[in-house]
């Protein structure tokens, strides 16, 4: 398989995350449909880059367009990309479909 593109990320909607600190970091969050085939694990993977992002803090539980599957994602070490697990597995899978999810970090230098 391969990573996924800009092509398969619609933008639902996105907002400004205020942040305290010196400096304050520019956060945004987005909320987003991925349209994945096989992809979520360190092979195939979800791209901070094609959600627009230079680097991911956060990630909501990816949620399948017809309601029937959820799985658990978070921001990978270095904040490069999202990883996927199930609620059992422990490492990163591979998933196929349409989801939802909120995503927030720092957004891409434009």
């Amino acid at each position: 398989m391969a990573d996924l593109a800009s092509s398969g990320v619609v933008v639902l909607d996105s907002w400004f995350v205020p942040q305290i600190g010196t400096p304050a970091r520019k956060m945004t969050a987005k909320r987003v449909e991925l349209t994945l085939s096989s992809m979520g694990s360190a092979t195939n993977k979800i791209l901070a880059s094609a959600l627009g992002f230079q680097t991911i803090f956060r990630c909501s539980p990816l949620v399948q367009d017809d309601n029937t599957d959820i799985y658990r994602a978070g921001p990978s070490y270095d904040g490069s990309m999202i990883l996927v697990g199930s609620g059992t597995a422990s490492t990163p899978l591979d998933i196929t479909g349409d989801f939802v999810c909120i995503v927030e970090g720092e957004p891409a230098a434009s």
